[in-house]
C-alpha cells in the first residue's frame, strides 16, 4: 500500500515512517511545510498538505498534523476517497463527530 504522511514531526519521523516500511508498505508522499524528509526518501515532498491527497501517489493517508488541522485534512482526504488514519482524538467535540459521521455517505470511503 502507498501511504502519504501529512506532517513529518518527531512521531512521524521516528515511529510511523519506519513502522510503515517494516510491514512492507511504502511512503510515497510527505506533506511537510518545512520540506522535511527522511534521508534517501524517493517519494514526493509537498509543502501544501492538500497536494499529497490529490497527487494520485497514495492509497491512504496518515495525519500527523497539529490538532486544529485534523478535521479539515481528514475531510479533504475522505471526500477524495482516500482512507485516513489520524493520530489524535479529533472528534472530542460533538459537532465534529457529527461532521465526521456524515462524510462517508458522500464518498466511497467507509
Amino acid at each position: 500500500m502507498r501511504i502519504g504522511i501529512l506532517g513529518f514531526g518527531k512521531i512521524a519521523r521516528e515511529a510511523l515512517y519506519p513502522a510503515i516500511l517494516n510491514v512492507g508498505h511504502s511512503v510515497t508522499a510527505i506533506g511537510s511545510a518545512a520540506g522535511v524528509k527522511p534521508d534517501g526518501f524517493q517519494g514526493e515532498v509537498f509543502s501544501d498538505y492538500s497536494d499529497v491527497i490529490t497527487s494520485g501517489l497514495i492509497d491512504a493517508v496518515y495525519i500527523a498534523l497539529p490538532n486544529h488541522l485534523h478535521y479539515p485534512m481528514s475531510r479533504c482526504a475522505i471526500e477524495a476517497g482516500i482512507p485516513v488514519l489520524c493520530e489524535n482524538r479529533s472528534v472530542c467535540l460533538p459537532l465534529k463527530s457529527v461532521r465526521y459521521r456524515s462524510l462517508p455517505r458522500h464518498s466511497e470511503v467507509s
